[in-house]
């Protein structure tokens, strides 16, 4: 049975686009130097991988991610491969989850994007994803970690997007992949449910 909401929300990576973790935490420790490799598992867990979520929330430029993550990496990695690397994850998006976020748009549903994301993941999206198209055919709005400068699942970029948007969260469904960015739209009122790619089209676009 499909779902019957007024707004519709979703997010990124996993939801929408296609990741290829794998592939990215394999070639990850292959660009990191030994000595960071040797400090072991928790101080990369505490010192690299904070890098990552201060990126998403547009603590540093991609110039200053890039540089710092060089330093904790071969001497023979640039900016390069560092960015080739961090775009890497990101597979693709399928047709078929365009269509359906434009059947809801022509529904008459608001329909946002609400991620963790970079600046250089989400221009990686609009220029191999969408390239030539208008992003606003697609969402009323983006909200996304790095322009709003709070990554989920604080609770507050939830309670951003619904003063934002206005949105009813009783009417709201809000779609993600992981269980802790799940359990904080829950917290905040939003009718949040777990999907992975094409999960949700069988929610809430089918007869």
């Amino acid at each position: 049975m499909a779902l019957l909401y007024m707004t519709y929300i979703f997010d990124l990576g996993g939801v929408l686009v296609d990741l290829n973790s794998k592939k990215a935490a394999v070639q990850f420790k292959h660009l990191l130097s030994i000595p960071t490799l040797l400090r072991g598992r928790d101080f990369i867990k505490r010192e690299v991988k904070v890098l990552f979520k201060e990126y998403e929330k547009g603590t540093y430029t991609t110039d200053e991610f890039a540089r710092l993550f060089c330093k904790r990496c071969h001497p023979w990695v640039t900016r390069k491969h560092v960015l080739r690397w961090w775009t890497s994850i990101l597979l693709g998006l399928p047709e078929e989850r365009k269509q359906a976020i434009r059947k809801l748009k022509a529904e008459g549903h608001q329909v946002y994007l609400l991620s963790n994301t970079s600046e250089i993941h989400w221009q990686y999206c609009l220029d191999h994803f969408f390239a030539g198209e208008d992003i606003n055919d697609y969402f009323d709005r983006l909200f996304l970690s790095y322009e709003i400068g709070i990554r989920k699942p604080d609770q507050s970029i939830y309670e951003y997007v619904i003063e934002k948007t206005g949105c009813n969260p009783a009417e709201t469904v809000y779609f993600d992949d992981l269980p802790a960015n799940i359990e904080g739209g829950l917290k905040a009122g939003l009718q949040a449910k777990q999907v992975i790619g094409n999960e949700w089209i069988e929610l809430c676009c089918h007869e």
